[in-house]
């Protein structure tokens, strides 16, 4: 029988995001775009969304900043991403000297 993708990237030490379900992927962002709140701003902001490679989006607030007649709107947004990271790849390199403390480096 064969595995399905949840299981290959449990092997393989994979993970993705969890959002509602185990390795489903799904993510919340929040970020502003520069067009006043409305409907061709929601859109755009599905749009840009998907130029970012999620699929499945869904804007779900969208609010004016700024002072009256703003030009600029907040969105938060969900959206799945394929994108997963392989835990057997990461390298962390450390520094191979002693760290001096913040309080040594600054003058007095």
């Amino acid at each position: 029988m064969a595995k399905t993708e949840k299981e290959l990237m449990k092997e393989a030490k994979k993970i993705r995001a969890y959002g509602d379900h185990w390795d489903d992927g799904k993510v919340q962002l929040s970020f502003t775009l520069p067009i006043t709140a409305g409907e061709k701003a929601k859109e755009a902001a599905k749009i840009y969304m998907e130029k970012m490679g999620f699929e499945r989006s869904e804007i779900v607030s969208m609010e004016p900043i700024g002072a009256g007649g703003s030009k600029f709107s907040l969105f938060v947004a969900y959206g799945h991403s394929l994108a997963s990271v392989s835990l057997d790849q990461i390298v962390i390199h450390k520094p191979e000297f002693p760290m001096i403390p913040m309080s040594e480096l600054v003058e007095k």
